[in-house]
């Protein structure tokens, strides 16, 4: 039955919910069929994130939305009235994925990964965007690693940073415009 429903989830309903842009409905179908295929490794990611984290999902959750307002309202009164700023947590399934793949392997615990915790900060202008991050990072006292990484192949380019918190939690910045984020 395992089988069957997880064969269901990865064939059926998350390319269905692809096909409709639907990005929380393939997060959970994807996290579902870890669940059904994998629940020993789904149940471990979950407890290791908790314990990286140091909170539960829902408590990362609250804490999440409270950067992002304070990471708009820093941008804000720095005169970019038009950032969108986007929080969350890596799933289990992207973890275990990431952990489990060959293509990636500096990665092969969940405790290696930089990116647990994810921030999207969408702009028009990303360079006056980044500045702006690295003052609010500075600000903070937060010692960060900036990755320019351009994708010419698709046409668009965007920065990354990763920092640890100050509780040593990993963390993803991306800046990114609107017309790459689409």
């Amino acid at each position: 039955l395992q089988t069957v429903r997880y064969q269901e989830l990865m064939h059926i309903a998350l390319p269905l919910a692809r096909r409709l842009y639907a990005k929380d409905i393939v997060r959970d179908l994807k996290n579902e069929a870890l669940r059904f295929y994998r629940p020993k490794e789904f149940s471990l990611i979950e407890k290791e994130k908790e314990k990286i984290l140091g909170k539960t999902e829902e408590a990362m959750v609250e804490e999440l939305e409270f950067l992002k307002s304070e990471i708009l309202s820093f941008l804000k009164k720095k005169g970019m009235t038009d950032a969108i700023v986007e929080t969350k947590n890596k799933d289990n399934f992207a973890i275990w994925e990431k952990i489990t793949s060959e293509r990636r392997p500096e990665y092969d615990t969940i405790g290696s990964l930089r990116d647990i915790l994810q921030m999207r900060i969408i702009v028009e202008d990303i360079s006056k965007a980044s500045v702006l991050t690295d003052s609010w990072l500075y600000e903070k006292g937060v010692p960060f690693e900036m990755k320019y990484t351009p994708k010419v192949e698709k046409g668009f380019e965007r920065i990354k940073f990763n920092f640890l918190d100050e509780k040593g939690r990993p963390y993803e910045l991306v800046i990114i415009t609107p017309q790459d984020f689409i």
